[in-house]
């Protein structure tokens, strides 16, 4: 069984498969740069959008996890995976595009506000219906011995070349807005976005069709599914843990574009050159940590992600405008902790959930974690407002409202770091 499996592996179109799914994989990732951070705090702040608005819409992905739910009933639906994903997916990037052409739109600001996140919520909508199938259909093409090191390897890759492809955009944005044509960098972003996205589907077009599922998984009653789901206590503490985390995330990183560029004054360009530092860290240790995390535990490297996670809050504590060069080291480990956390959130339910059930159990924990996430950034803009209402201070110390928010962030990885360590049914490993 084995060497059938093993050649099973080592075939022709599992070969394929894998190197599609790996360039997929960074072609989205090129798209979801695109939609984040100093881009998006830039598009909307064109339009006269707020701070706390523009918080609140950047942490839409986190709510959007609630699509993931749909997936659960979709699964059972879809009768052809492939072409449910593609049209899904492209679908959900050319509503990510149109984001970048709303500034040329004759509305008020209020209503171009409406329009970005009906496009938003549209865009997630399409993508998390389907990110758990594909995440499941990329994977079965991978040695299941050998989850985390292809993880690592194919997380790398899109650094690297997510790292070139945004220092590019940047300059070109820049260059743009110092001839006094924001607008311009809009459309260059869209024609960026396209390109990246027609590249994706043609990467999705090439892996090979994925194995129907077993009869007996599709007639099982999802109420059934969810049964057994809500037995399983190493399931249910990783959705503790990822509401504890998407929590803590969310209460902060929403806010952090418009910080950059506003209260820090770097220029898009600067916070692509801060962003690659970031990832170049993260590209150098995405490997040792995916093999740290094959030979000990996906628990474990998730452990591993979540401290760096707490200091980098603690650090952006710190980050000011005369202090702005510490949101350098912010990124570094904030870069790391992802590098952990990112994979090893997936592959943990590898763990711990029977596999016919992987997408239904990834869609729950993905739905509960956003829910919090995105009310953790509802919280975190009426905390920003009232700082920034009241002269940039709290409890009469002079700060900004993103360091008071990383304080609150840094409070919650710390009990975060406490459950997981505490946690008795995160322990054992499959191989």
């Amino acid at each position: 069984m084995e060497n059938q499996q093993t050649s099973l592996i080592n075939s022709p179109d599992y070969k394929r498969s894998r190197k599609a799914y790996t360039m997929e994989c960074a072609f989205e990732y090129f798209v979801a740069l695109l939609v984040s951070d100093a881009y998006l705090s830039s598009l909307l702040s064109n339009m006269g959008i707020s701070h706390g608005t523009i918080g609140i819409i950047s942490s839409l992905i986190s709510l959007a996890f609630l699509f993931q739910l749909f997936s659960i009933y979709a699964v059972k639906k879809i009768a052809n995976v492939k072409r449910a994903a593609i049209i899904f997916h492209f679908a959900s990037q050319l509503f990510f595009m149109s984001l970048f052409l709303i500034p040329f739109l004759p509305f008020a600001t209020k209503y171009k506000t409406v329009i970005v996140i009906f496009c938003t919520l549209a865009a997630y909508f399409g993508n998390y219906l389907v990110t758990s199938v594909i995440f499941k259909w990329g994977m079965s093409f991978v040695d299941t011995r050998k989850r985390a090191s292809f993880s690592a390897t194919k997380e790398m890759i899109s650094l690297i070349l997510g790292m070139i492809f945004t220092v590019t955009v940047g300059y070109f944005v820049d260059r743009f807005a110092e001839a006094g044509d924001p607008k311009g960098g809009f459309i260059f972003i869209a024609c960026a976005m396209l390109g990246s996205s027609l590249l994706d589907l043609s990467c999705l077009l090439l892996m090979k069709k994925p194995a129907a599922p077993p009869p007996e998984t599709q007639s099982e009653p999802i109420r059934l599914v969810l049964r057994k789901l809500s037995k399983n206590k190493s399931f249910i503490c990783l959705c503790m843990i990822g509401m504890l985390m998407y929590t803590s995330t969310y209460m902060t990183s929403g806010f952090l574009g418009i910080y950059k560029t506003s209260d820090l004054a770097f220029t898009v360009g600067e916070v692509q050159i801060i962003n690659t530092v970031g990832v170049l860290f993260r590209f150098a240790i995405s490997k040792p940590l995916g093999r740290f995390s094959d030979k000990t535990s996906h628990a474990t490297g998730l452990l591993v992600g979540v401290t760096m996670l707490s200091v980098s809050f603690l650090l952006n504590v710190f980050c000011a405008p005369s202090t702005r060069w510490m949101i350098y080291v912010y990124s570094l480990l904030n870069n790391g902790a992802m590098a952990a956390t990112g994979q090893n959130f997936l592959n943990i339910t590898f763990d711990y959930v029977d596999n016919r059930y992987f997408v239904q159990a990834t869609s729950i924990k993905s739905a509960l974690s956003g829910v919090c996430g995105f009310l953790a950034s509802l919280v975190g803009a009426q905390i920003l407002s009232y700082v920034q209402a009241n002269g940039n201070s709290f409890l009469g110390i002079a700060l900004r409202g993103q360091q008071l928010l990383s304080a609150i962030s840094f409070v919650l990885t710390v009990l975060l770091l406490i459950f997981i360590l505490l946690n008795p049914y995160l322990k054992k490993q499959k191989n």
